[in-house]
């Protein structure tokens, strides 16, 4: 039976990050979509949150608050 764990801060994603990932070769071959790796994946997850962080940002920024762009 697997634990389910709660993450509260950046930091505890990272760390669940990095335990989950530790073992995983980012050359495996996958067939998803476009995708023949697990570091093509991965670099596209990575891109797609970092697109909308900056939408969102620049609706802030549209809506009168501060432009707050960050990578964490």
């Amino acid at each position: 039976v697997e634990q389910q764990q709660t993450v509260l801060r950046c930091d505890d994603l990272a760390c669940l990050t990095r335990r989950a990932l530790a073992d995983l070769n980012l050359g495996s071959e996958i067939s998803v979509g476009p995708f023949t790796c697990v570091g093509q994946v991965l670099r596209h997850l990575q891109w797609h949150w970092a697109h909308h962080s900056a939408q969102i940002n620049l609706l802030r920024k549209a809506l009168g608050y501060e432009y707050e762009w960050t990578f964490h």
